[in-house]
């Protein structure tokens, strides 16, 4: 299973509004894409963490539509982290904020 967890950081909360628009229209694509196995959202914090059956599946996803587009505006949002990795389980949101941390 491939794992993905990401950290958003917005450069201001006036952001928020058009960020939650992207992030919804990923979040449909998430759930239309084969592939997934789950996804963990924290809307709060702007973390996310994906779990996929392949390394295809991930790159699929990430490669296109709603996510794509919204990879394009990133930079105009703010600053991210995002570590991509490779286990058996899903981790804990402790374990992905400590795995995003150490990047």
């Amino acid at each position: 299973m491939i794992i993905t967890a990401t950290a958003f950081k917005l450069k201001s909360w006036h952001l928020y509004f058009e960020f939650f628009i992207d992030t919804y229209r990923v979040v449909k694509q998430v759930r239309a894409s084969g592939g997934i196995v789950k996804m963990k959202i924290k809307p709060v914090s702007l973390k996310t963490i994906t779990a996929w059956k392949t390394k295809e599946d991930m790159l699929n996803f990430r490669n296109s539509g709603a996510h794509l587009h919204a990879m394009r505006k990133s930079s105009s949002y703010g600053s991210i982290v995002s570590v991509t990795w490779e286990a058996d389980t899903l981790p804990t949101w402790k374990s992905a904020v400590k795995i995003l941390s150490n990047t």
